[in-house]
């Protein structure tokens, strides 16, 4: 108790000491006498509290709870670290820790995955851009931070986490038990021709090197055919902001803006511009964007949209485009505070509003008659909009997973399976497909180990287990390289993505058959 009643006078001189400084960087006196004024009201309340309250109280918790609160009344990004936490942040990724292999955010002030990361555990589990973590090892996240939630996720490689999820869609909660590992990403984890003439980049995150590898991998599929492209971002997190701009420079002509930053301190408002030609100028180009695309993949996605070069595909991304400043704190702690934000080159803000008391009824209430129109720069003069993210040119609908599919993908039925159908059947050639045959060996799998689905629960899910069991039969036989390409044969969004491209030769074909398809949707 007497270590409190020291910690008071301490705060309240740390307070004045704060007006004093304030005063003397010159702010406006009456700017200065109302923080004084509120500076002082804090103090009182709390002092109050301290000698009055029906209970002890921890002043130092309180007022770190006043901290985080007024941070997060800015935005999700900006966070105080003590002490211990800034230290974490400073070893960041340079230490080994095992991980699942997800970027998460408060959405809504909702423990969310914005991208499970390729060939991790989440992944691997079946977790989904869009869950919400309700529960970790059955504790609740209701008001949890993104560093209590990270500290918690973390662990020795090798040992399991409990999370309880909630998906869009299904009624009941999901339960994962996920082995935590060394979390690595391959910028590109696949290229590869999709058809005669289309190539498909396949861009994880934007990781040291990936403007170099994407580049690469353009070369290469240009050398075995290749004259329309498809970029899938689906999924990407994000990443570097250089990578963003070596990525972007791949596809846009010298010169061309890129992205700008805009902030009050100094040096924070910037212009980054294309610094070479572009290495497929007027090519057919698809990027395909989902909701897990954010930060650099939304700086490519907005680039690429706005100079007319290709089609954005997909579904709305994110809306993550700010950028945080680490400031070391007195105290041995950090405050990780925005000081700039992202604008595509036609000046659309990247980063969606923060309104801590809207709710999420009232996001999906509405509609794009809110989002400010914006015109392309690259001579087409289409409109795009503004309002957070980057609306797609074309919106394609998400498939949708059964949860009798679900069941199946979390139990590790399809892989299970697919090692007693690769010992059972040698010689299986590449591509591999799933027959009515193979669908009959599942369904026999599924009853020796007491899975006894309706009818409709097995019909309704034929094309999902065709497919899941396509990607793990092509995985064993032939590693990443095969599950990939297996992965794309059944990928909805690609196919549509070829499809355009097969009956487009330039850009500007491409966005005729978007307008087409919003003509017959209205």
């Amino acid at each position: 108790m007497k270590a409190r009643k020291v910690f008071l006078p301490v705060m309240v001189a740390a307070f004045v000491c704060i007006a004093v400084l304030l005063t003397s960087f010159g702010l406006k006196a009456e700017k200065d006498g109302s923080l004084m004024q509120s500076l002082r009201l804090f103090s009182e309340i709390l002092s109050n509290a301290q000698s009055k309250y029906v209970r002890p109280i921890d002043a130092e918790k309180l007022i770190r709870t006043a901290i985080d609160a007024m941070l997060n009344e800015l935005d999700p990004h900006s966070v105080y670290m003590d002490e211990e936490e800034f230290k974490e942040l400073r070893i960041g990724t340079k230490g080994e820790f095992g991980g699942l292999g997800i970027t998460i955010a408060l959405a809504k002030e909702i423990l969310t995955v914005i991208s499970p990361l390729e060939d991790t555990p989440a992944i691997k589990a079946g977790i989904h851009a869009g869950d919400r973590i309700v529960k970790i090892e059955g504790k609740s996240t209701k008001g949890i931070t993104l560093k209590q939630a990270v500290k918690k996720l973390r662990g020795k490689p090798g040992t399991k986490v409990n999370i309880t999820i909630e998906r869009e869609g299904l009624e009941e909660l999901l339960e994962f038990t996920i082995e935590r590992a060394i979390i690595k990403i391959k910028p590109v984890p696949y290229s590869g021709m999709v058809s005669k003439d289309v190539g498909y980049i396949r861009l994880a995150r934007f990781s040291r090197d990936s403007g170099i590898q994407v580049g690469r991998a353009v070369d290469s599929l240009r050398t075995v055919g290749a004259r329309k492209f498809i970029i899938d971002i689906r999924n990407n997190s994000g990443g570097l902001l250089d990578q963003a701009v070596q990525v972007s420079d791949v596809f846009l002509d010298k010169g061309e803006e890129i992205v700008s930053t805009k902030g009050r301190i100094r040096g924070s408002s910037r212009r980054f511009h294309a610094r070479n030609a572009s290495r497929i100028k007027d090519a057919p180009l698809v990027i395909l964007v989902n909701k897990g695309s954010a930060s650099a993949s939304e700086i490519l996605s907005g680039a690429v949209q706005d100079w007319d070069r290709g089609l954005v595909a997909g579904t709305p991304t994110f809306g993550k485009g700010s950028v945080q400043t680490i400031i070391p704190i007195s105290t041995g702690g950090g405050l990780k505070l925005t000081t700039a934000e992202w604008y595509t080159p036609s000046g659309r803000l990247i980063n969606k509003p923060h309104n801590p008391d809207e709710d999420e009824a009232a996001e999906e209430d509405s509609t794009d008659d809110s989002e400010e129109e914006f015109h392309t720069i690259g001579g087409l003069n289409r409109i795009v909009y503004g309002g957070g993210g980057i609306t797609p040119d074309m919106v394609l609908t998400p498939p949708e997973w059964t949860e009798f599919g679900t069941e199946l993908y979390r139990d590790r039925r399809f892989f299970n399976f697919s090692v007693k159908f690769t010992a059972a059947h040698k010689g299986i050639k590449r591509p591999f497909k799933a027959t009515e045959s193979t669908i009959d060996e599942f369904k026999s799998y599924l009853k020796d180990n007491d899975v006894t689905p309706s009818s409709a629960e097995l019909d309704s899910a034929l094309d999902f287990i065709a497919w899941m069991i396509v990607q793990e039969v092509s995985s064993s036989l032939w590693g990443t390289s095969g599950k990939n390409e297996a992965i794309l044969s059944g990928d909805t969004w690609v196919k549509e993505a070829i499809a355009l491209l097969e009956i487009s030769h330039a850009p500007k074909d491409l966005f005729a058959l978007a307008e087409k398809e919003k003509a017959v949707e209205e």
